[in-house]
């Protein structure tokens, strides 16, 4: 008997101390970011009536996952396994981009690719994604190659468009990171929306 009392005492003073160190223990809780569409600047009413297209978009692979990654070095990156993104990356800079191009060019006539066969575009762009990353307490840059086509789908214009912003000044500011590359976004938007102005 006085060992079965032993033993339970034994199993309740574990379970205890398994309760104590798992309060301890607990993880870090994940933070979820999203890219947010330009909110200043002026619409061009000369192309309200304009259908364009965006897409298809394409992003490296490394960048195609839940975790932001962050640019340690030249050649080596890290994924902030507690900062993320709250939906796909590659989702995400697509809808922006379409947004902020129905803002700057005063319509809101835009078609995300796959496009309807009787959406009528007047012309669309095409977007390689290069590089989309950085440092939320430095810089962060987005380089992308782009190509606008007309209805037929004949290229009008293509280049490769770089851009560099800064972000915050502290290691774990993945806020001002995302807003910077927002940032990056409408910078690149804005180059497009104006080789779209003179093609039309």
């Amino acid at each position: 008997m006085k060992r079965s009392r032993s033993t339970g005492s034994a199993i309740a003073a574990a379970l205890l101390a398994l309760l104590v160190f798992s309060g301890c223990g607990t993880t870090e809780p994940s933070r979820f970011f999203l890219i947010h569409s330009v909110s200043e600047g002026s619409s061009d009413p000369s192309t309200a009536d304009l259908v364009i297209g965006i897409g298809p978009l394409d992003l490296p692979d490394y960048l195609d996952r839940p975790q932001i990654v962050v640019r340690a070095s030249r050649n080596e990156i890290e994924l902030a396994e507690f900062d993320r993104w709250a939906e796909p990356l590659k989702g995400q800079i697509v809808n922006v981009l379409a947004e902020n191009l129905g803002f700057l060019l005063g319509t809101d006539r835009v078609q995300v690719h796959p496009f309807s066969p009787a959406a009528d575009i007047a012309c669309s762009v095409a977007i390689d994604v290069v590089t989309f990353d950085g440092k939320p307490e430095g810089d962060v840059s987005l380089a992308a190659r782009w190509t606008l086509l007309d209805k037929e789908g004949v290229p009008l214009v293509a280049r490769k468009s770089s851009f560099t912003r800064p972000a915050g000044e502290e290691e774990d500011d993945f806020e001002a990171m995302v807003a910077a590359q927002s940032e990056l976004l409408a910078d690149l938007s804005r180059e497009i929306a104006s080789a779209i102005a003179l093609a039309k």
